[in-house]
């Protein structure tokens, strides 16, 4: 009987040990972390959408139907980065945020222009208000000229049109928001600048489903 008190007892401080462990790494990981939820990353990004491409939450992309590429394997800034979509200044202007998890979606079939659209997590809002300040510079540092605004959206740069444009140049309109602690990107590439009308309701489609607030 001596024996069976004495395994009950050990089992029950063993338990006690084992839950003051766990709880001492739930506290660690919450003073870690500043008190917040843990940050977006791949592993924790709810997919939806045709194939999983298209990411649910804070890093929800529109789906442009026709001509949309696969891009799943994109979950971070640096293939982003790898797919050499950005130009080294626009790299630089993320990398001061602290960009980690990012969406891309490819649409280069679309009938009119190429849609090109990605949404990278960075360390806060104010993070994600600057970069996109930044990005909106460079456009203008680029050459493009100052868009109008749409859907809450401000910092939109667009090609300047042309009389006489060569056989092969190419028209482009980009946007870029905050919203929440993401910075979204959406760019719209067109034969034309006659035909930069079709950005609006590329920007639209997405503005619905990732709201910009910044």
């Amino acid at each position: 009987m001596s024996e069976v008190r004495t395994s009950a007892r050990a089992s029950t401080a063993t338990a006690l040990v084992v839950v003051a462990v766990l709880a001492g790494l739930s506290a660690g990981a919450w003073a870690l972390w500043g008190g917040r939820s843990f940050p977006v990353i791949a592993r924790n990004v709810e997919l939806t959408g045709e194939d999983g491409r298209r990411a649910a939450g804070p890093l929800a992309l529109a789906d442009f139907e026709t001509g949309v590429e696969s891009y799943e394997h994109v979950t971070t800034f640096e293939q982003v980065v790898a797919l050499k979509v950005l130009d080294g200044p626009e790299v630089d202007a993320y990398d001061e945020a602290g960009p980690g998890a990012a969406r891309m979606t490819l649409s280069s079939k679309r009938a009119g222009g190429r849609v090109l659209v990605s949404a990278v997590q960075v360390r806060d809002h104010d993070a994600a208000v600057r970069t996109a300040d930044l990005l909106d510079e460079l456009q203008l540092a680029f050459g493009l000229e100052r868009g109008p605004a749409r859907g809450g959206v401000e910092r939109v740069a667009r090609s300047e049109r042309q009389s006489d444009p060569a056989p092969d140049a190419r028209a482009v309109v980009r946007a870029h928001y905050a919203a929440g602690d993401v910075v979204v990107r959406v760019e719209f590439t067109t034969t034309s600048s006659d035909e930069q009308a079709g950005f609006a309701d590329v920007l639209d489609k997405q503005v619905k489903v990732l709201p910009a607030d910044g």
